[in-house]
Order: C-alpha cells, then sequence, then structure tokens
C-alpha cells in the first residue's frame, strides 16, 4: 500500500489478513452461533469476521463492527 494510507488502515487490512489465516488452520475452532455462522474477534480492532464452512469452502460473510448495526449481515446467510 502506498505512503497515502494511513498506518491504521494498513494495520487493519493485516490484521485482517492474519485472521483468515487462522481461520483457514482451524475453522471449526471457534463456536457456531446463529444460521451455522461462526465469529472470530480481531484482537486490536472492535470488529468480528462472520464466516461459515461447508465441505472445506470458508465463506465469510461479513467484517462486522461490534457496536455499529448489530447482525446487520443476517440476512446474507
Amino acid at each position: 500500500m502506498g505512503s497515502a494510507v494511513p498506518k491504521r488502515a494498513v494495520d487493519f487490512i493485516e490484521e485482517l489478513r492474519r485472521a483468515v489465516d487462522t481461520i483457514r488452520e482451524a475453522p471449526e475452532r471457534w463456536p457456531l452461533g446463529k444460521n451455522n455462522a461462526r465469529r472470530f474477534l480481531l484482537w486490536r480492532f472492535p470488529f468480528s469476521i462472520i464466516y461459515s464452512e461447508q465441505e472445506s469452502v470458508i465463506t465469510i460473510w461479513a467484517v462486522a463492527h461490534g457496536s455499529r448495526r448489530p447482525e446487520y449481515w443476517t440476512g446474507r446467510l
């Protein structure tokens, strides 16, 4: 990413990449929630990754803010 991109944005993207890698390693590690979706909480940002796994395919349904428009993504499942 170029120097015009704020460092915080770069940090967010890097954390998302690490989170996706962690999910890939063991997608069943996080408990099932509504509609068989799982939630991975980011460490440094108030966001979570909502995903599901079927037959070794991981689908990310949302990168959701922890307090803004809770569960806006449920219609996607």
